[in-house]
């Protein structure tokens, strides 16, 4: 494991060398908490009991991308931190990817290295599910234009059939989000009283794995999902018999 401190330093030493070197570390370390603030974390959540956060070895060239970032204030975490969250999503995230890639290959990460590193950042960023949802709107799009040489009647009469198309893919994936949802709270609520877990995060085994680390991610969206549809939540609390927060354990803050 690696100390956010000494990543910092190395950074402060090749990118900041014309100021003092701890007062360096400290803004760099005040930066990236504003990073993981903009993003809507808590940096607390990372450190351990004496306060200092560490990260795996694996995970020290983003570290470090994102600090030599925030240190030149330029990028991906330069605009992030500038624009409180507010970016170029798609763009800003592929150029990150790419100077995680050049600084992985310029320190000798091997291949499979640097994919696994990729494959993290895409799920964590779902750089991949944004670009086809936008490839999605411009399919519709592109859709629209192929029917400008049909009449305006004619136009009418396709884009009115391709509404309905979307209506009932909505209905249909709305249906299944509810349901879904609610036979995963009652399934994992009924492990926890069963005594088989203690904590939802229990089930998914080993941290570094890559499996577990995405039902994590699940977990999360499912409650982020809850909180922006009340109806839904309520439909779930009832479901299951308990309120969400004693299923999945939920920030206080």
């Amino acid at each position: 494991m690696v100390s956010l401190s000494h990543v910092a330093g190395d950074v402060a030493e090749a990118v900041l060398y014309f100021e003092d070197r701890d007062s360096a570390v400290k803004k760099l370390r005040r930066k990236f908490k504003r990073f993981i603030e903009a993003g809507g974390g808590n940096c607390e959540k990372l450190k351990d009991d004496n306060g200092n956060m560490y990260f795996d070895e694996s995970e020290v060239p983003l570290i470090k991308t994102i600090l030599t970032q925030l240190a030149e204030d330029n990028g991906f975490a330069g605009k992030f931190i500038k624009k409180n969250g507010q970016v170029d999503y798609l763009n800003d995230v592929h150029n990150l990817i790419q100077e995680v890639i050049d600084t992985m290959e310029n320190d000798g990460y091997e291949e499979n290295e640097i994919k696994a590193n990729v494959n993290t950042l895409d799920r964590l960023f779902q750089l991949s599910f944004r670009s086809e949802i936008e490839n999605c709107h411009k399919l519709v799009d592109g859709i629209a234009l192929n029917l400008m040489p049909y009449p305006y009647t004619y136009q009418m009469i396709f884009v009115q059939r391709f509404t309905e198309f979307l209506k009932k893919e909505f209905a249909l994936t709305v249906t299944e989000a509810i349901f879904n949802t609610g036979e995963l709270g009652e399934f994992l609520q009924k492990a926890k009283e069963l005594g088989e877990i203690d904590d939802v995060s229990d089930l998914y085994g080993d941290k570094d794995d890559e499996i577990a680390s995405e039902y994590r991610q699940r977990d999360a969206s499912v409650v982020e999902f809850l909180m922006m549809h009340p109806e839904i939540r309520d439909y779930v609390e009832a479901k299951v018999g308990v309120t969400i927060d004693k299923i999945w354990k939920l920030d206080s803050d």
